[in-house]
């Protein structure tokens, strides 16, 4: 599909070109056409279930809390006490951006400044069921290992 812009003062004319079966068809679109909003972003629902510790970043466990975003989306306490082997209930409806991703931080408080352990990130589109998603850490040293277990 071929495009061609035509300049006309003070409107912006678009003209699509297409060959269909070796004929050549031409659209003169409106300005209404032309200046539609695009459809409305897909912003998908879904429901962090339970985060799985399989190796904590500190001796004993982790004190940890999530962020979308910025802002802090569990637990309703300072944070939440998780040792490895541990599972932990989440329970909490979240919605992805306009394109369907989601991004999931991982925090881990301490005493003087807290620490980004990592994050879950996943794409919240198509079939419907219960996920799993491996925390992409951000200590490559000796990073944690955590999963993040949720349904759409």
């Amino acid at each position: 599909m071929n495009f061609a812009i035509a300049k006309s003062t003070p409107i912006l004319l678009l003209i699509l070109i297409f060959k269909r079966k070796n004929k050549t068809s031409m659209k003169l679109l409106s300005k209404e056409e032309i200046t539609a909003k695009p459809e409305a972003p897909l912003r998908v629902k879904c429901k962090l279930i339970s985060v799985t510790c399989y190796r904590a970043s500190e001796r004993g466990g982790d004190e940890i809390y999530l962020k979308i975003e910025n802002k802090k989306i569990w637990p309703a306490r300072p944070f939440a006490k998780i040792k490895p082997s541990e599972e932990i209930m989440i329970d909490v409806d979240v919605f992805s951006d306009e394109r369907g991703f989601l991004r999931v931080d991982l925090w881990e408080k301490d005493f003087f400044s807290d620490d980004l352990l990592g994050f879950f990130q996943f794409v919240s589109v198509g079939s419907n069921g219960k996920f799993s998603t491996d925390l992409t850490p951000c200590n490559k040293d000796v990073p944690p290992r955590y999963i993040l277990n949720w349904e759409k």
